[in-house]
């Protein structure tokens, strides 16, 4: 008896993929979580950060749910979690295109994605005779 209560426990943890599914009713309730992740996030801690914003928009309704999947890439980004940031961002800019804060998530995201493919093109040395390069003549000339 007791493992298939075990197994139905474990069963209903890994079917729900957020513990706070349940919609904070009350806007207090939400501006109150929501002060406490940003504390977190300008204090830098990040984990703390990534935590509340995770329930903030596991929890809450729209605009509050894309500003937390917003903060929750930064704060990934911030806290050395790149791909778990990039995943954040493109799911905002699946879930919310032609936003105002779709422009900043594709910013930060091109540059993610910009430092995973490192770079591009080597550079170029420039020539010692370049057809724009200034030369200097020491010739002297004088008429009367």
């Amino acid at each position: 008896m007791a493992r298939v209560r075990l197994s139905l426990l474990l069963f209903a943890l890994t079917a729900a993929p957020h513990s706070h599914s349940a919609t904070i009713e009350s806007a207090p309730e939400r501006q109150d979580l929501a002060a406490r992740a940003k504390e977190a996030f300008e204090a830098q801690r990040y984990d703390r950060a990534v935590a509340l914003y995770d329930r903030l928009y596991n929890t809450s309704i729209e605009p509050t749910r894309q500003h937390a999947l917003e903060m929750l890439g930064v704060a990934r980004e911030r806290n050395g979690q790149n791909a778990h940031a990039k995943r954040y961002y493109q799911t905002y800019l699946d879930t919310y295109p032609g936003t105002e804060g779709a422009t900043r998530v594709r910013q930060r995201l091109d540059v993610l994605l910009a430092l995973d493919a490192g770079p591009a093109v080597a550079r170029r040395q420039p020539s010692r005779r370049s057809s724009t390069a200034w030369r200097f003549n020491p010739y002297l000339s004088q008429f009367y």
